[in-house]
């Protein structure tokens, strides 16, 4: 049910206006903290065993060129939280996303099972969506407004801005500059940074040591 203002608890109840105000208050808060105790009952958690199961996929503003955002697009290899490519430049097109996975694919010798992405014009193009069809990637998208949804690649994103410490205001020279230090960023975090949940190796070494598997990859709980 929804809160009613206080002056309405005010009118209806003809208590005063400061308890009408704070006995609202009290009620929306009792309402935020049932609708978090519903969203953790319902909440599920996904974890996924092999590498090229599930690959996730978003950009983000990185720092801005004369007043102009600087955009990267992230990749990430969910399993062994290996990231697979960043790219820079204007935002992506649908032609753009299905030429980073059909890159990823000559590289890597295979796509994902599953391809997680958001609903950007791009992520939801016939372009995109022919090519995971005919390639036959099963695309998983957000709900709209949930970037929860597709935490991996977000989380993939925050630590390449920390490492690179770039943000979404960082005034960069030019797109070299930013480009240069997302790279750097990148090799970083895979090739040095050991991660507590592969047992303290990095993401590259878990990656290349990683079995193939496109079947009973993900487990969720």
């Amino acid at each position: 049910e929804r809160a009613p203002s206080w002056r309405t608890a005010h009118r209806v109840l003809g208590i005063p206006a400061r308890l009408a105000q704070e006995t609202v208050r009290t009620f929306k808060r009792l309402q935020r903290r049932r609708a978090r105790e519903g969203e953790m009952a319902r909440r599920v958690s996904v974890k996924v065993l092999f590498k090229d199961v599930l690959w996730a996929e978003d950009g983000a503003q990185f720092g801005r060129i004369a007043g102009e955002p600087f955009l990267a697009e992230v990749l990430r290899d969910v399993a062994t939280t290996k990231t697979l490519a960043v790219t820079t430049g204007p935002a992506p097109t649908g032609d753009d996303i299905t030429a980073l996975l059909h890159c990823m694919k000559s590289d890597r010798g295979t796509l994902p099972l599953v391809l997680g992405v958001d609903n950007g014009g791009a992520q939801k193009s016939n372009d995109v969506s022919r090519y995971c069809e005919r390639e036959k990637v099963i695309v998983l998208r957000n709900h709209p407004r949930t970037p929860q949804h597709n935490a991996f690649v977000e989380r993939a994103i925050r630590e390449l801005k920390e490492e690179s410490g770039l943000g979404s205001g960082t005034p960069l020279r030019d797109e070299a500059e930013g480009t240069e230090r997302l790279q750097a960023a990148w090799r970083r975090l895979d090739n040095l940074h050991e991660r507590p949940r592969h047992g303290y190796k990095t993401a590259a070494a878990v990656d290349a040591a990683a079995v193939l598997s496109l079947q009973g990859g993900i487990h969720v709980v």
